[in-house]
């Protein structure tokens, strides 16, 4: 918890600020087709499902919305491929397929080697690293994400 979080050291406070900013992020990522349409929800299926275009409006808002965290990666590598940091995810390259059964979103994320050359193993080296935890200072005060919103539904 975050009353927790107030007695850690920094080092331990910055590794705990940027893994719940990464959890969050993945997080939105994951809900991100569920929001535009989830079957059974009651209505009748042809209310349900949106139009493709429509889906991809609804989709490029909620990315718009986004807010990419410091030192963000997108997890779909081993431990021991160079790190790339998410840079921004562009809303208006995305991409919605409706079907009956859901809407898979295609997402463009935006990427950039690491300077470094350091290893995705090495992340909390450079977290670590950041010892004033500035970099970090802004994760503190987050404001409500639209994902934080669908979550009290």
């Amino acid at each position: 918890s975050a009353v927790g979080a107030a007695h850690l050291s920094t080092s331990q406070r910055c590794s705990w600020l940027y893994l719940t900013a990464q959890r969050d992020f993945v997080r939105s990522l994951a809900a991100l087709s569920e929001e535009l349409y989830t079957p059974g929800s009651g209505l009748p299926e042809i209310e349900r499902r949106p139009a493709s275009e429509a889906a991809r409006l609804k989709l490029a808002a909620l990315v718009g919305g986004m807010a990419v965290p410091p030192l963000a990666y997108v997890p779909l590598c081993s431990s021991s491929d160079p790190f790339r940091r998410v840079v921004r995810i562009p809303p208006d390259e995305v991409g919605v397929f409706v079907t009956r059964e859901r809407a898979s979103a295609l997402l463009l994320v935006e990427v950039v080697a690491d300077r470094r050359r350091r290893r995705l193993s090495q992340l909390f080296e450079a977290v670590r690293a950041e010892q004033s935890g500035t970099t970090f200072d802004a994760l503190r005060q987050r404001q409500p994400t639209w994902l934080d919103q669908l979550m009290r539904r």
